[in-house]
């Protein structure tokens, strides 16, 4: 793993992480704090999450600072599973960079993190980003509650065709009584076929 070029080494870690060895747990971290290509060290952080270990998830944790591999610690954090990590995940709500808050909001939902739901209806009414606001009503759809239905419903109106689309899909996996009227409408007022 040490020699080779970077395609050679970026496939060695991918099969060691397929194997979910536990043995080869010290290889990665190595890898993930020092490797010189970032492919490598994106592809090790993916293979340690695959071992869900306390060591690997703290690895995975430093390298949020590192702002080439944020996006990979944070799906990485979310395949680990641990709410411990929802706490840390919240700073990035407000990253200026919108895919990292995007990654932020799936991972959430992916960690169920019901309690950060608040936080998650701001972010639908306010971020500037509409694939943002878009993951959000997909992520408050899927955390299930009932609370965001009116928010979500607001959403209906959203300029941006994707936060609308998701916001209707949260609505029918919402199931609620309130929200079949504004569908309806929502149905009869929309433009977009993609939507509808």
């Amino acid at each position: 793993l040490r020699e080779g070029d970077e395609r050679a080494r970026c496939l060695a870690v991918y099969v060691l992480g397929g194997r979910g060895e536990t043995k080869a747990e010290e290889t990665l971290i190595l890898l993930v704090s020092s490797d010189d290509s970032l492919a490598v060290r994106r592809f090790a952080i993916e293979a340690l999450a695959k071992l869900k270990s306390k060591k690997a998830e703290e690895i995975i944790r430093a390298t949020l600072k590192n702002s080439r591999l944020r996006t990979t610690a944070i799906d990485a954090l979310a395949e680990i599973g641990e709410e411990s990590s929802l706490e840390e995940l919240t700073e990035y709500l407000t990253d200026p960079d919108w895919r990292v808050r995007q990654h932020v909001i799936r991972s959430i939902a992916k960690i169920g993190g019901t309690q950060l739901i608040p936080q998650l209806v701001v972010v639908l009414g306010e971020d500037k980003i509409g694939n943002v606001r878009a993951e959000c009503a997909e992520a408050l759809g899927h955390l299930g509650a009932q609370e965001t239905v009116e928010p979500i419903i607001k959403a209906l109106k959203d300029p941006h065709e994707a936060v609308r689309r998701k916001a209707a899909r949260a609505l029918g996996i919402l199931n609620n009584s309130p929200s079949i009227a504004p569908l309806s409408d929502a149905f009869h007022e929309e433009k977009s076929f993609l939507v509808k």
